[in-house]
């Protein structure tokens, strides 16, 4: 099995080899900066192991990304409360995003299993 670890703008798959206790960086590319900027309050922070934190911003960086290009500016989708949310690692996000400033605001966390 492949894993992923996003660390300081970088993302690296590697593979575990339990029997010889060994890690095998199989790729490593820095992530490209988009220019999206996520917002995560303080209040919200706590919620998110800090491990977790960069990994799940960059699935919300790709999220916004997608809406933008699916949506067009003039919908009215980007003028509303979205309510959008995304689930990953285990954790549901409720987030909200800013086409014009290219910004995502984290509205709330929390574990779901």
């Amino acid at each position: 099995m492949v894993l992923e670890l996003y660390f300081d703008g970088w993302i690296i798959e590697y593979r575990l080899r339990g029997e010889e206790r060994l890690i095998v960086v199989l790729d490593a590319q820095a992530m490209q900066n988009s220019g999206w900027k996520v917002h995560l309050e303080p209040r919200v922070a706590v919620n998110i192991p800090a491990r977790l934190q960069d990994r799940i911003g960059g699935k919300l960086v790709e999220a916004a990304e997608t809406l933008a290009e699916l949506i067009p500016r003039r919908n009215p989708f980007w003028r509303t409360e979205q309510g959008v949310q995304l689930r990953t690692e285990g954790w549901q996000v409720e987030y909200r995003v800013d086409l014009e400033g290219e910004r995502i605001f984290v509205l709330a966390a929390s574990r779901k299993p």
